[in-house]
């Protein structure tokens, strides 16, 4: 089924294991307001097509096995408040976040410096169980 003249704003497919061409459905839509994708089976690196949809708010692609570093142009969407990208295998460091509302950071064991310059409305952030490197702002 072809995506492309389909306004679909929400898209919740979380542990359903269906392989998802992450690329090609970005591409394909740029409607998304919500993307739940937890547990399927995505692979590869986090497309700089994410950075498009500029009404998503929410955004769960953990327990995948994503890897790379982190487009960090991802945190420049105004919309964005829920952004999980945990259990996966991204690396590198985190740039500075400011956040006008940022209640819940979830970092675990991946310990980032997650505030600072660039400007964001997260609310919610998980990053934990990647291979991140920094320190966590006190």
């Amino acid at each position: 089924m072809a995506t492309k003249n389909l306004l679909v704003t929400t898209l919740e497919l979380s542990n359903t294991g269906f392989f998802i061409d992450l690329p090609n459905l970005l591409r394909n839509s740029r409607s998304f307001s919500i993307l739940l994708l937890s547990g399927c089976t995505i692979v590869g690196s986090l497309p700089q097509l994410l950075c498009n949809l500029t009404q998503l708010h929410s955004l769960d692609l953990s327990h995948n096995n994503l890897r790379g570093h982190i487009p960090w142009s991802i945190f420049s969407l105004q919309q964005l408040s829920f952004l999980d990208l945990s259990y996966n295998n991204f690396l590198g460091q985190l740039p500075k976040i400011h956040s006008n509302s940022t209640n819940n950071f979830s970092l675990y064991d991946s310990s980032v410096y997650a505030m600072g310059s660039t400007r964001s409305s997260l609310t919610t952030l998980s990053l934990s169980h990647n291979l991140l490197s920094g320190k966590i702002p006190s």
